[in-house]
């Protein structure tokens, strides 16, 4: 997206177009340089938009500089502010040691044609049968370089924080790619090193991302073996003609034998992926979509809107609004169904992009909404460790180069720290997609500058037509109209902060 930060159609369909550009989910805020980041931290399993659940560790933000180019400040430890911001238990204000850690498993059968993520296809297989040596040789030589990287990071975290032991995980998210393809023996060995380097908590939740048709009932129940509490399910679509338009593995039917297997394995906690904005798809389509998850049942759904990468067949092939994709007023039409109709039947919309039924929000994902630090490894994650975010290259050998490199430093690879005014700015962006909203007072508290009073008169006119809501000190998007604009409130408040010039060199 080019130009100013600010300024886009205030029509709901029109500002649902701006919100593609970013790749954060249907909803998505962006400012230019900033996309990246909030890229789905966990995509439709595929869709470059895929989960404001995990994106922000799939994704390399960019260097963060202001939108005028300039930086506000320096270090993270310029501040004497403690407080604590969107009732976060750790100090953002000073490098966090992580609790959260994200494993990129890069392996899919094929490339969809909506999918910009960093993997790699291996062709087709089948479940629990020998598998082919040049597939095989590929999983060992990335496995045995991603445990590398593990072992690496953590000693020279252990190093520079003077620290024999560190926090022990309470959340573990394997994404891809299609971690559900990795033999089991493999995921057993990173299982093993993260208890042994790390340790997890008794409650901890382990998320695994799993696609229809690379999974059976045996495997499910390895999965839950090996610690995996919580499966998230690449649907996509109930339609087999749209899986087919979309280059999908799969159909309608291994969905349901995957959920099938699922419950066999007595797997009750998933979610279920949905892309909308497809192209040929209908509303009757996606209402279908909604009243198959109606009677399945899971307890948690994300939906993403189709967001057109210049580098998938998607990109190459469509322009957003144009037949065959949905015009920008169905495509608005079928967010604003999401939220209405998975309200009803119980799973409650939380977050931009995600719906669950009380208790059974992601708890990973709200590590990246909260702003807060988490561990990155594999091929094209990204870590924000000590106040700085470091990105992995996002093609196999690339990526093998670097981890050598970074083990012969010692794990002590730099990148560039995020300021006070930047470090602001996340935490507003990403504590609005939350449906609960972002504490203003709160984040005055952390950061010690008068936020409050400057947001309060930035958001007047969507607090006045209703879009935004403030109870108290918390400022929240209203459902739905808030969340369709989401670009132009959040443009109005950046904006806001910047000219107030809260931070001074």
């Amino acid at each position: 997206m080019a130009g100013r930060a600010y300024g886009w159609a205030r029509d709901s369909a029109r500002s649902l177009v701006a919100m593609r550009a970013l790749r954060m989910g249907p909803t998505p805020c962006s400012f230019v340089g900033r996309a990246s980041m909030y890229v789905h931290v966990g995509a439709p399993r595929a869709p470059p938009a895929r989960r404001g659940e995990v994106c922000a560790a799939r994704r390399r933000p960019s260097a963060f500089s202001s939108r005028s180019g300039r930086r506000w400040c320096g270090s993270l430890r310029e501040t004497q502010s403690r407080a604590s911001v969107l009732n976060m238990k750790t100090d953002l204000l000073r490098p966090q040691l992580p609790s959260a850690l994200y494993i990129h498993l890069p392996f899919c059968k094929k490339r969809c044609y909506y999918c910009d993520f960093a993997i790699t296809a291996v062709g087709e297989h089948s479940v629990n049968q020998p598998l082919p040596a040049p597939v095989e040789q590929r999983y060992a030589e990335y496995v045995t370089q991603l445990l590398k990287e593990i072992q690496q990071s953590i000693a020279g975290l252990r190093s520079r924080m003077q620290a024999h032991e560190l926090p022990k995980l309470k959340t573990l998210y394997l994404g891809g790619g299609t971690p559900s393809l990795l033999p089991i023996r493999y995921l057993e060995d990173i299982m093993a090193l993260l208890r042994a380097e790390l340790g997890f908590e008794p409650d901890i939740e382990i998320t695994m991302e799993m696609d229809p048709g690379t999974f059976d009932v045996a495997l499910a129940r390895s999965f839950k073996q090996l610690g995996v509490t919580r499966a998230s399910v690449g649907c996509q679509s109930f339609s087999d003609r749209l899986l087919s338009i979309c280059g999908r593995a799969h159909n309608t039917d291994d969905i349901y034998r995957a959920i099938d297997a699922l419950h066999s394995a007595q797997f009750d906690v998933y979610s279920l992926d949905l892309i909308s904005g497809l192209p040929g798809q209908s509303l009757e389509d996606w209402h279908e979509s909604l009243r198959c998850v109606e009677r399945i049942a899971p307890v948690h759904v994300s939906t993403y809107d189709l967001e057109l990468a210049s580098s998938t067949k998607f990109g190459r092939l469509y322009k957003p609004g144009e037949s065959p994709l949905p015009s920008d007023e169905d495509a608005a039409l079928m967010y604003k169904e999401s939220i209405s109709f998975l309200n009803s039947i119980g799973i409650l919309h939380y977050e931009t992009s995600n719906f669950a039924r009380p208790g059974f929000e992601s708890r990973h994902n709200q590590v990246y909404w909260r702003n807060e630090a988490y561990y990155g490894f594999g091929m094209g994650s990204t870590s924000y460790v000590e106040g700085k975010r470091v990105t992995r290259p996002r093609t196999l050998r690339a990526y093998y180069d670097w981890v050598d490199q970074y083990a012969l430093l010692n794990g002590t690879l730099d990148d560039s720290a995020t300021d006070l005014a930047e470090q602001l700015e996340d935490t507003l962006m990403l504590g609005l997609r939350r449906v609960s909203g972002v504490d203003l007072a709160a984040l005055e508290g952390t950061f010690g500058v008068p936020v409050q009073q400057v947001l309060c008169a930035a958001s007047e006119r969507f607090l006045v037509d209703g879009r935004a809501q403030l109870s108290g000190s918390v400022l929240s998007l209203r459902d739905p109209e808030g969340f369709l604009f989401q670009n132009d409130i959040l443009s109005d408040l950046l904006l806001a902060l910047e000219r107030a010039a809260l931070f001074k060199r």
